[in-house]
């Protein structure tokens, strides 16, 4: 869940920046906005898997000694982050709206 967010971002970035130009030969815009929107799910799976590793990790408290604790920790850190990831993606993608990729 921690990994999830970072790694669909740099997926999006690598795949996006490789198709641009076979995107643009096509005209087939539409096919980076699917690649966001793919990353973006990326994330919220991650989110969701983080989510229910809270619900788990019951019986925390701010101490941090037993591994219960550090696992509340990890889970709150891994949906905090994925949350983060999610809107730097979408915020990513409103530019695919505003102007063209192929100019």
């Amino acid at each position: 869940s921690f990994l999830a967010a970072p790694t669909a971002w740099a997926l999006d970035e690598v795949i996006s920046y490789a198709l641009v130009k076979p995107v643009c030969f096509g005209d087939a815009t539409f096919a980076l906005t699917a690649i966001n929107a793919a990353a973006f799910a990326l994330a919220a799976v991650g989110a969701m898997v983080g989510r229910a590793c809270l619900a788990r990790a019951k019986g925390a408290s701010d101490d941090g000694g037993r591994q219960v604790d550090r696992s509340y920790f990890m889970a709150l850190v891994a949906i905090s982050l994925n949350v983060l990831v999610a809107l730097l993606i979408v915020f990513a993608t409103i530019p695919h709206f505003v102007l063209s990729p192929c100019e």
